[in-house]
């Protein structure tokens, strides 16, 4: 959930300056940083920024599909538990049939 995922334009000398769609490295950083490649070179066409960082986007499939998994695990447990909780409404219905039934 602390993955903002943004639309930006990659700053460069291209003229084609397209719309991106991924993630700030930096924040990722702070979350993942197995996921950043920091290199510290001044030569690569952004004097102002020393550190230029870079995301492994091809490592950010098996934490996706693993979150998946776990909020597919807190689904079933909230099935079962909505299932548990019908079976518990139909008891008490019959019992109230019954009762009303009697008097």
């Amino acid at each position: 959930m602390q993955l903002r995922p943004v639309e930006y334009n990659m700053r460069s000398e291209s003229s084609d300056n397209q719309k991106s769609i991924g993630f700030i490295a930096q924040e990722v950083n702070a979350l993942f940083p197995e996921l950043i490649t920091i290199i510290q070179d001044t030569t690569l066409g952004y004097p102002d920024i020393p550190d230029l960082h870079m995301m492994k986007y091809d490592a950010v499939g098996p934490i996706a599909i693993k979150a998946i998994q776990e909020q597919q695990e807190k689904v079933k447990k909230l099935q079962d538990q909505n299932a548990a909780l019908r079976s518990r409404i139909e008891v008490f219905k019959k019992k109230l049939a019954s009762l009303s039934t009697t008097n």
